[in-house]
């Protein structure tokens, strides 16, 4: 997905908010929870999910989307990560 075609889904499904977010290779935060839905594009490098105890892998292109409460892990890949989040 390209950023203009997300930016429009993010408008259309309701989302106000749109930031962009970059962690370093390597980094990783346990488990933990938001109090917002949250709906990511991956626009640099990767990030694993981890979702009661299932890993998911989200590489450069591709949309991932956390329900509110849900809790999980995250870990950058190699190059680390930048996505645009809303």
């Amino acid at each position: 997905m390209n950023v203009q075609d997300f930016e429009a889904t993010l408008r259309q499904d309701g989302f106000t908010e749109l930031l962009a977010r970059q962690q370093p290779p390597g980094y990783f935060l346990g488990d933990h929870q938001h109090t917002f839905d949250a709906r990511a594009l991956i626009i640099q490098g990767d990030i694993t999910l981890t979702v009661a105890g299932l890993a998911s892998a989200y590489p450069l292109g591709t949309v991932f989307e956390l329900t509110a409460g849900t809790l999980h892990q995250e870990q950058a890949g190699p190059e680390g990560v930048t996505y645009l989040v809303g």
